[in-house]
């Protein structure tokens, strides 16, 4: 069979006297889809490789076309089939997927085996070469104490002959004046001592020549009992020093061990590779259409060589829903229906404001407002209230042109927007992606799809919560974390009226309010104003209008929360 490939073009190039570009060799892209970095333009705009798909199927030959992602496209396969669409070629597809056959273990696992036991040399020669320069570095050790000592001994003999020539020359010096102060004593008692008779000198000649021989007995026997003493010291030295030895003395041996795979690799299918089939980001882009061929795509023929037909479709079915939960939608695009509902919440968003500030601004609830600051030292005035706030028909007239929302504070637009854009984000994913696999943002990948969406991030700080969990769960009414996965509890179809999040907000800011009268001063919002500047700004690269001013408007006073 001959392989149609741009691996194989690369190949027959290389063996043709092409050399690629030194620079470039080292990116080699995926198998599927090698760089081709020639410096040759017929080669790098892929111009050959077209020649060689218009070529190959005039000449009838036996051809294998291996690439794994284009194999798992019917759109790809198609193209494929349509190119070699002559009677003289019989196209078979030859399925390898689901479990393989004991032998491509067998091969799978010498590969790990192979690269686990290279692993192991390379650990066991580091060892032994740290070993060996430690026992070197102990024997120049050895070496250099040797030397040390031997000077020191030197010294030390040096120093003990020079003493005892030092003892020597005293003790003869006092012989010396002995001898002479008896000589003067003995001549002193004249003949007296002469007469005492000779009987009494011989004895006490004979007893001094027995002491300065005990003298000089005892003084061999110390000189012995030193030198034996030195001896032992360096016995016990040298046995000190041949301890290290014996104890360097390993059994690594000449060769390093060899290794066998454990239960865990055992179980592996599939060797891990240097280059990978397909690149990551072309994976992630379309392995959401991968499927197995069937013969009404214009095969002949179907053959699976590692499992049944149901078996391999099972297997890719759980790899593609395993891949769904971990791996983002990178080509995701924000639909038309999204930008519309956006759009027209932020106007209806504005005009909501607009709203409230011409109520609060108006002579009749300023002199509401003026009467209720004369009876503060009175007691707590009964503020009528409307009482089923979902039954609120026309949030910016609950009657006499009084809006639902007129008790407004900065938290509480902030986090009326927070609910309806949250809510967006999850209604919109479902509706882009359209995948059953796929039914709402993740949590792993939450702050990508809210970026794709919204172009910024959502500072989760600016509302006073540690994350986005923590976040979310301040406006669980409309939005939850479930299994990890951004729900929604509200019920509301595409085209109804976004007044239901300003409900939920009062909702949220009376239970507030009742919790702060109570004495409950965790209950008070802490949410920044940045909060709702960051809703309302631009989005990032968005085009300002002509004549705009560079400088941003000055941010309005937070205005205090009961």
């Amino acid at each position: 069979y001959t392989e149609l490939s741009d691996r194989k073009i690369i190949e027959w190039a290389v063996a043709s006297g092409v050399w690629r570009s030194k620079q470039q060799w080292g990116k080699e892209g995926s198998n599927d889809k090698p760089r081709y970095d020639f410096g040759l333009q017929p080669m790098d705009d892929f111009s050959v490789r077209g020649v060689l798909q218009a070529v190959t199927p005039v000449f009838p030959r036996h051809y294998v076309v291996m690439e794994v992602q284009g194999n798992l496209l019917p759109g790809e396969r198609e193209k494929v089939l349509k190119r070699f669409n002559a009677s003289c070629f019989k196209k078979t597809a030859r399925v390898m997927m689901g479990e393989p056959p004991e032998e491509f273990k067998a091969s799978q696992h010498e590969v790990l085996r192979k690269a686990k036991q290279q692993k192991a040399d390379s650990a066991w020669k580091a060892k032994k070469a740290e070993k060996l320069r430690k026992k070197q570095a102990a024997e120049r050790a050895k070496k250099v104490a040797e030397q040390r000592k031997e000077a020191v001994e030197r010294r030390q003999k040096l120093i003990e002959e020079g003493k005892k020539k030092r003892e020597e020359l005293e003790a003869k010096k006092k012989a010396e004046a002995e001898a002479k102060k008896k000589a003067e004593e003995g001549e002193k008692e004249g003949e007296k001592a002469a007469e005492e008779g000779e009987k009494k000198e011989e004895p006490k000649a004979e007893e001094k020549k027995e002491e300065e021989k005990m003298e000089v007995d005892e003084g061999a026997k110390a000189e012995e009992k030193k030198e034996e003493e030195k001896e032992e010291k360096k016995e016990e030295d040298q046995k000190e020093e041949a301890a290290p030895e014996e104890e360097e003395d390993d059994d690594m041996g000449d060769e390093p061990p060899q290794v066998d795979l454990d239960e865990e690799e055992k179980k592996k299918w599939f060797a891990p590779k240097a280059t990978a089939d397909v690149l990551e980001g072309a994976f992630a882009t379309s392995f959401a259409g991968f499927s197995l061929p069937e013969k009404s795509e214009g095969f002949d023929a179907i053959v699976f060589e590692w499992q049944t037909e149901s078996a391999a479709k099972l297997y890719l079915r759980e790899k593609l829903l395993e891949k769904k939960k971990t791996s983002r939608v990178e080509n995701l695009t924000p639909s038309q229906w999204f930008q519309d509902k956006l759009a027209a919440f932020k106007k209806v968003f504005a005009e909501w404001q607009k709203k409230q500030e011409a109520f609060v601004s108006s002579p009749a609830q300023k002199a509401k407002a003026a009467e209720k600051a004369k009876k503060k030292d009175e007691e707590e005035e009964d503020v009528p209230m409307v009482g089923d706030i979902f039954s609120v028909e026309d949030v910016c007239d609950v009657g006499e042109g009084e809006p639902l929302f007129k008790d407004f504070q900065v938290a509480d637009w902030a986090t009326l927007y927070l609910r309806f854009e949250l809510w967006l984000l999850q209604a919109a994913f479902k509706k882009d992606v359209n995948d059953p696999d796929r039914p709402s943002v993740p949590l792993a990948h939450f702050a990508f799809y809210y970026q794709r969406y919204y172009k910024r991030t959502l500072n989760a700080k600016l509302f006073g919560a540690d994350d986005i969990v923590e976040l979310v769960k301040m406006v669980r009414d409309s939005v939850a974390w479930e299994e990890d996965l951004l729900v929604t509890p509200l019920t509301i179809g595409e085209d109804e009226d976004p007044a239901i999040f300003v409900k939920h907000t009062e909702e949220a800011r009376r239970e507030r309010q009742r919790r702060i009268d109570a004495g409950d001063e965790t209950a008070r919002p802490k949410v920044q104003q940045g909060a709702l500047s960051a809703f309302l700004a631009p989005p990032r690269g968005a085009m300002k209008p002509m004549g705009s001013a560079a400088r941003p408007a000055p941010a309005k006073p937070l205005t205090p929360v009961r």
